[in-house]
């Protein structure tokens, strides 16, 4: 048995993949994926939130190879999400506009609603979407193995991704259970926690961290250096050197070269590490 696992554990998954929020700089997230499974890497687990969890999520239960997701992300522009959020919001002035622009994300994101957190593809075992309900300002973690919960795939993933300003929260009455879901960062950028503890339970992480304000859960100072000494060699937090983007004029160049930063953050140092755990 490998020393760094606790005795029975052999039946965890092996390692997950953390993706935390990042705004737009979370498309660098698809960079570590895409390296991760071209070194033959692939996480059994992976957790997400924010822009995180849709990429989980268009992963693992939506099953879109890695090299396709990239082209996803990298053609999406500021207007795009803009629009979008006009739509969601239903503005009245420029909402159909708006609506043709963006409708190519609307369908994308229409698949997630017939998938699901216990049906998964490329050997992914375990998948965990954050997401926080402002009515009850707790958070609502939806993942594979967990008890039944009103808040679908589809609902955590809009619900996670609902930056405040930018997209509306989701609203959920069902079930007699009421809900007002937005983005999980709010409370945890990097729910690294949760990638350890049952449902997920993986016996390792690699978590991705990119630059933002921390969640309220993460304000306390040297939270992620006591993450670091609390996990030690179970744990690699992954700080890609993103390039500075602006938020609201990113462009399709940007975005590739986020993907490339997200590559370049995975040093063959770390490769080797991750190998290690295998």
């Amino acid at each position: 048995m490998d020393p760094l696992s606790p005795p029975g554990a052999d039946s965890r998954p092996r390692f997950a993949l953390v993706l935390g929020s990042g705004g737009v700089r979370g498309i660098a997230h698809l960079g570590v994926l895409r390296r991760l499974v071209a070194e033959g890497l692939p996480p059994d687990a992976l957790v997400g939130c924010s822009a995180g969890s849709l990429i989980a999520a268009f992963y693992a239960a939506a099953g879109i190879e890695a090299e396709e997701l990239v082209r996803y992300g990298t053609s999406i522009t500021a207007r795009h999400l803009v629009a979008y959020g006009l739509v969601l919001r239903r503005f009245p002035r420029g909402w159909e506009s708006a609506r043709a622009r963006c409708e190519w994300i609307t369908e994308r994101l229409s698949l997630l609603d017939r998938c699901s957190v216990d049906h998964l593809s490329f050997g992914v075992r375990s998948l965990g979407l954050l997401t926080f309900d402002v009515h009850s300002r707790r958070e609502v973690f939806v993942a594979t193995g967990r008890e039944t919960t009103p808040v679908t795939l589809g609902d955590a993933v809009r619900g996670s991704a609902a930056v405040p300003i930018l997209f509306p929260p989701r609203r959920i009455h069902r079930g007699g259970v009421k809900m007002c879901l937005i983005d999980g960062g709010v409370s945890r950028t990097l729910p690294v926690h949760l990638a350890f503890e049952s449902p997920v339970s993986a016996r390792r992480v690699l978590a991705v961290k990119l630059p933002g304000l921390p969640g309220f859960q993460e304000k306390r100072p040297g939270y992620f250096r006591c993450l670091q000494d609390e996990f030690k060699e179970r744990l690699i937090l992954l700080e890609p050197k993103v390039p500075r983007v602006k938020s609201l004029f990113f462009s399709e160049g940007d975005n590739l070269s986020l993907v490339e930063a997200g590559e370049r953050a995975l040093t063959p140092e770390v490769l080797d590490r991750i190998r290690q755990w295998l």
